[in-house]
């Protein structure tokens, strides 16, 4: 019986593992290694048990600590973020052990005696706070926020249990019943306090991915507006053309029947060059919110000197979010126009692809670019501007976007031309 008991308590602790890097980081479902890492971290688990064999207390541990912070090979994200993770969970179920043992002593329970179940109290604590981390960390308000807020606001639970932790130390100490009720009273407030820190946070989290979606509506409504606007225009040049047709084909008729073919051909050859050809926008995919947004962009890099060229193949309609397609297309665009400006007109160049196949979306951008990138350690491109906190974000905004829809995004530098690739999955 024991046996099964600690075979399943080893099992609930990998899973424990895993559900709290998940709980921060996305799983990496293609990587042999991960698997591999991830299933000698439960073998271990199994084979550390006493009932197997017999290891010190101080390896066992220290082992069990490697294996953590091993354990983040089977996710995404970055290397720093998932040590310092680590570092927490460690601290979390070290405080954890501790707050159960010193129960144990309040309540006058023998800690050795009753060590499984305070090995399976203390798992049950860690998944319990582990799934109440998943609800609040993984809405979808709190996606957009950085590994580093997160990690900073994981002190509030580790403080947490450190003061229940003293609360119920000094209350064994003390042994009246009157203590212990208090100390039970206390260790509840405390924890709706937590509850309510956390709420409070959510909701200001709230309020800013509303901030955030409403500034990216506001753009789409502009966009609109400067879509029809470009409508009306062309509309109005072909009521003007159709008014003035039929004063033309008379004149037409009028130089025929005189012969005179040399002003005919010249006259013919004036009306070819129509000017409302002028106002012919560059994106016309009847995809209002795609063409005004390339339009705008067309004419921003038409202003500044820039070549900007674009080949589509998309439908009417596309099976993604509008306020995504402006933040992915608005960003990149901004991105590439941003980077010509500081090239020689002669080189700045603009090339944009968009094609939509098999319900995936795929967008290749391009432009020449002079200087060098900057990166982070995990090659990660970072901006070249002293303002890092109101810069840089574009990457990251797509980023963002392009996880709801599982996408993908690689960057190739070449011959001095950055090339953005990005595929949707609908």
């Amino acid at each position: 019986m024991e046996l099964i008991i600690n075979t399943i308590l080893g099992l609930l602790l990998a899973y424990i593992v895993y559900e709290y890097y998940r709980t921060f980081f996305d799983t990496r479902r293609d990587s042999l290694m991960a698997k591999l890492v991830m299933g000698a971290f439960v073998l271990w688990q199994l084979i550390s048990m006493p009932v197997f064999f017999d290891i010190h207390i101080t390896v066992r541990t220290t082992i069990s600590i490697i294996f953590t912070f091993v354990v983040g090979i089977c996710f995404n994200g970055s290397i720093i973020g998932k040590i310092v993770f680590a570092l927490i969970y460690s601290g979390i179920w070290f405080l954890t052990e501790m707050l159960v043992g010193s129960v144990f002593l309040m309540l006058k329970v023998d800690v050795v005696k009753y060590s499984t179940l305070g090995s399976a109290i203390c798992q049950l604590c860690m998944l319990l706070l582990v799934k109440l981390l998943q609800l609040f960390f993984r809405h979808r308000s709190m996606r957009n926020f950085s590994w580093k807020y997160n990690g900073i606001l994981m002190i509030v639970p580790i403080a947490a249990i450190f003061f229940s932790y003293q609360v119920f130390t000094l209350t064994s100490k003390a042994g009246t019943k009157s203590d212990i009720i208090i100390s039970s009273i206390a260790f509840a407030l405390l924890m709706v306090s937590l509850f309510f820190v956390f709420y409070m946070y959510l909701k200001l989290a709230d309020r800013y991915e509303l901030k955030r979606k409403n500034d990216i509506f506001e753009k789409e409504i502009a966009l609109h507006s400067e879509y029809i606007r470009e409508k009306e225009d062309v509309m109005n040049e072909f009521r003007k053309t159709k008014h003035d047709l039929k004063h033309k084909l008379l004149n037409v008729m009028d130089l025929l029947k005189n012969k005179k073919y040399d002003e005919l051909e010249k006259y013919i050859e004036d009306i070819a060059d129509l000017k409302m050809m002028e106002n012919i926008t560059i994106s016309n995919t009847d995809n209002t919110l795609v063409d005004a947004l390339i339009n705008y962009k067309y004419e921003t890099a038409k202003k500044r000197g820039i070549k900007l060229t674009v080949n589509m193949e998309i439908p009417y309609n596309l099976p993604f979010d509008n306020a995504d397609l402006c933040v992915i297309l608005g960003n990149a665009l901004d991105n590439a126009i941003e980077a010509s400006e500081k090239v020689p007109k002669d080189k700045a160049f603009i090339n944009l692809m968009m094609r939509y196949a098999e319900e995936n979306l795929v967008i290749v951008i391009e432009n020449y670019y002079e200087g060098m990138s900057r990166r982070n350690r995990e090659g990660k491109l970072i901006t070249s501007k002293k303002d890092h906190f109101n810069h840089g974000v574009g990457l990251s905004s797509i980023q963002n976007s392009l996880a709801k829809y599982n996408g993908q995004m690689n960057i190739e530098e070449k011959n001095s031309v950055f090339k953005l690739y990005i595929i949707m999955f609908s």
